[in-house]
C-alpha cells in the first residue's frame, strides 16, 4: 500500500473462521469501528475473495475444518502482500507461533477475550504496526514487537 491514509482498502476486512458466533461479532462489531467486513466460514470461500478483492486486514482463525489457518496465512501472504495479516489462535504452542513468525509480517492473536481483539485491531489501523504478537495467559496481556 504506497499511501494507507488514502488507499480505500485499508478500512477492508476479511475474516475468516468456521464459528459462527465468532463471524457474527465481528460483523457486528467491525462496523462501528469504521472496517468495511467480509465474513467467510471456509478456506475456499478465503481464497475466492483474496483472488477478486483488495483488503487491508486478514484475520484468519489457526483451527479451520480442512486446513491450517497457518496455511491459508502463507496463500494470503503471496496473494496481498501489503494487507495485516492476524492469526487468531486460542491454544497455540511456542512451535506454531514460531512458524507463523517465520512467515513474516504476520500478527498473532492468541485470546479469548473478543475486546482485546477489537482493541488490537484498532490499534493497527492506527498505527500500522509492521509486526506483532499478543499474547493472553490468563488475562495477563503480553504485546511483543
Amino acid at each position: 500500500m504506497s499511501d494507507p491514509y488514502n488507499d480505500p482498502s485499508v478500512n477492508k476486512v476479511l475474516a475468516v473462521d468456521d464459528d459462527a458466533l465468532v463471524l457474527a461479532a465481528l460483523k457486528e462489531q467491525l462496523p462501528l469501528m469504521g472496517f468495511h467486513v467480509t465474513t467467510v466460514d471456509s478456506d475456499t470461500l478465503a481464497r475466492e475473495h483474496l483472488k477478486a478483492e483488495i483488503f487491508g486486514i486478514i484475520l484468519i482463525e489457526q483451527n479451520l475444518a480442512g486446513t491450517s489457518g497457518i496455511e491459508l496465512l502463507k496463500e494470503a501472504q503471496e496473494a496481498q502482500p501489503d494487507a495485516t495479516r492476524i492469526l487468531l489462535a486460542s491454544g497455540i504452542s511456542i512451535e506454531e507461533v514460531t512458524e507463523v513468525l517465520k512467515v513474516g509480517h504476520l500478527h498473532v492473536v492468541v485470546t479469548g477475550k473478543m475486546r482485546a481483539l477489537f482493541d488490537f485491531l484498532d490499534s493497527v489501523i492506527l498505527d500500522f504496526l509492521d509486526s506483532i504478537v499478543v499474547l493472553d495467559f490468563g488475562g495477563l496481556l503480553f504485546l511483543i514487537t
